[in-house]
């Protein structure tokens, strides 16, 4: 059977660099009114705590000209070994550490 892959690519934005959605605006639009050198700042920070806890490892890259993205890829995950909850809790511990770390 071929590979199954899924690449997600994704931001965790502290709520004191939100900026509230204009009606019909892209999330390119919007990202692009966001502080992004303080959004740099985001990736390193949560990835260094989550390390030191023993959590998940992922990863962060610049994706076209907006800095420090998320990503994670699923590569052949199998139902039992990441299931949603799995994804989830990955997720909530990623906005948790964002919100202590940066407010």
């Amino acid at each position: 059977a071929p590979t199954s892959l899924t690449n997600v690519v994704f931001y965790t934005i502290p709520p004191s660099l939100r900026v509230a959605p204009v009606a019909g605006e892209t999330d390119a639009e919007l990202l692009a009114r966001l502080d992004l050198d303080e959004l740099a700042k985001v990736g390193p920070a949560v990835k260094s705590q989550m390390q030191r806890q023993g959590q998940a490892l992922i990863t962060y890259q610049p994706v076209k000209s907006f800095p420090n993205c998320w990503r994670m890829v699923f590569a052949g995950a199998k139902e039992d070994a990441m299931t949603t909850a799995t994804v989830d809790d990955i997720l909530s511990s990623m906005r948790g550490l964002t919100e202590d770390i940066f407010g």
